[in-house]
């Protein structure tokens, strides 16, 4: 069941957090003045939120003003399932607001569901999630970043001395020896699709940080694959990699490193509340050091009746007291003041890790089919990994690599 917040809660993570203000301009600031004339309620398409943070926020806008309220409409399933049901919604005008994952932003603003934003505090947010809610070509903002995230290593016991990177332990299985880690490696395609690319590309990175650039452009030269990629297949080899199973996820993952299966996991920054309540020991985020980015833009549909109450919406979750609310219940804030207020480092020890590490990530290829070249990309790269009779990747890898460097 999901945790539930209570207003309380809100006020007591926004005031420990050091913005005594908080809440007093998280409701008011920006905010429209109330007009009984004309009563909107906006509707925002949204992933579920296990953390309550995004409901809890979006309560608190209400008591704002009962003349201009939001709900959300929940999409289910895959992120590409929740993204076709989103597409729906905005192309038929039911939705105004969509708070979409970055891989989409490509298709959504080349079918038309999305309208430019004018954003007169760009500076003021992280520049790689920025640059997720543009498109190649094109200056204009086609959301905000609401929140973003990045693959890292999670440590337990970790002890004194530097982490170790998951070069380090890819690099250990040459000897046939060295630590277990936890991954999501899926060896069947389904809705673990996905994370069993951002694991791949993240191992390729770990061995060459440049197969895949900061744009988000991979490398088409096979033979550099090759090489990136062979410490992984030795590692799923030799049984150094947890997580290489029929079904493997983040949820499956997170029980396998809360049972001892291995001290060192490659997930979500999301995940550490979770897993900090469930484990006695000690945890510590490290960087891989060159994870996937991810994160959540909002964006405005073309065929809403309401664009500037829509505005008015994302300035209120994109602003700093939402974003400190964000971060303290999990999430990675997008805001850059967010990761210097000296009193929420002290309650996510983490952060400045998390804004180091998100200035490494890399994005995933920005094309308007990208769900249909994650599913093609992924069936080569499982025979390979997982077939020790399989040698070399196949041309149609190459081709695929080809397409993600010219944009389709």
């Amino acid at each position: 069941m999901p945790e539930r917040f209570s207003r309380r809660s809100f006020v007591s993570g926004a005031l420990s957090c050091g913005a005594l203000s908080a809440w007093g301009s998280l409701v008011f600031s920006g905010r429209p003045a109330p007009r009984p004339q004309r009563k909107v309620t906006l509707t925002i398409a949204s992933g579920a939120d296990l953390t309550g943070a995004r409901q809890l926020l979006n309560d608190v806008w209400n008591e704002g003003d009962p003349n201009c309220t939001a709900e959300y409409r929940i999409a289910e399933g895959s992120t590409s399932d929740q993204f076709r049901q989103m597409r729906g919604w905005a192309a038929n005008g039911e939705v105004d607001i969509v708070n979409l994952d970055a891989i989409h932003m490509a298709e959504a603003v080349s079918t038309g569901l999305l309208r430019p934003l004018d954003v007169d505090n760009r500076a003021q947010f992280l520049e790689a999630p920025l640059r997720t809610c543009q498109v190649a070509g094109d200056e204009r903002l086609w959301a905000v970043p609401f929140n973003t995230d990045c693959g890292v290593l999670f440590h337990r016991s970790p002890g004194r001395g530097s982490l170790p990177k998951l070069r380090d332990l890819l690099e250990s299985t040459k000897s046939g020896a060295g630590r277990r880690w936890i991954a999501q490696l899926p060896q069947s395609p389904g809705p673990q699709g996905e994370a069993f690319l951002c694991n791949v590309l993240e191992h390729a990175l770990a061995i060459d940080p440049g197969i895949v650039d900061a744009d988000g452009v991979p490398s088409a030269e096979i033979d550099r694959w090759h090489d990136a990629l062979q410490p992984l297949r030795t590692a799923i080899g030799r049984d150094r990699v947890v997580g290489v199973a029929e079904l493997s996820d983040e949820n499956r993952s997170v029980n396998s490193f809360v049972g001892g299966a291995a001290t060192i996991m490659r997930n979500w920054p999301t995940r550490f509340r979770e897993i900090d309540r469930k484990v006695a020991a000690a945890i510590a985020i490290g960087g891989l050091p060159h994870g996937i980015l991810g994160g959540q833009n909002l964006a405005i549909t073309t065929r809403t009746r309401n664009p500037a109450e829509a505005q008015k919406w994302i300035d209120f979750m994109t602003g700093l007291p939402a974003q400190h609310v964000l971060a303290v219940h999990g999430f990675a804030p997008t805001r850059t003041n967010t990761y210097n207020d000296d009193v929420l480092q002290d309650q996510v020890p983490h952060l400045e890790t998390l804004r180091i590490l998100i200035g490494q990530a890399r994005p995933r290829p920005g094309l308007p089919d990208y769900d249909n070249f994650s599913k093609d990309v992924q069936e080569p790269l499982r025979v390979y990994l997982f077939d020790p009779r399989v040698t070399k990747l196949p041309g149609s890898f190459v081709e695929l690599m080809k397409k993600a460097r010219a944009g389709k």
